[in-house]
């Protein structure tokens, strides 16, 4: 929010997998919604996370991106 008003662009990065169907993770997903709506650009770790980040936090696909936290090179 604070970002938004001095003109900033802001990343959050998401390390985290939260279900749906509980209580704390419920209030937790309103909570990243509310966050999120200010938010430029969206990285997690994993494709899975994505698509968990996306449906928890109501995102545009095209806002969130991939970054790996390790690559396995053979």
């Amino acid at each position: 929010m604070h970002a938004k008003t001095m003109g900033k662009k802001t990343v959050f990065t998401d390390h985290s997998l939260f279900a749906f169907n509980d209580l704390a993770s419920i209030n937790i997903n309103k909570v990243l919604k509310s966050y999120l709506s200010d938010v430029d650009e969206v990285i997690s770790v994993s494709h899975i996370g994505r698509d968990n980040l996306i449906l928890r936090g109501g995102l545009d696909p095209k806002t969130v991106t991939v970054n790996p936290n390790a690559i396995v090179y053979k």
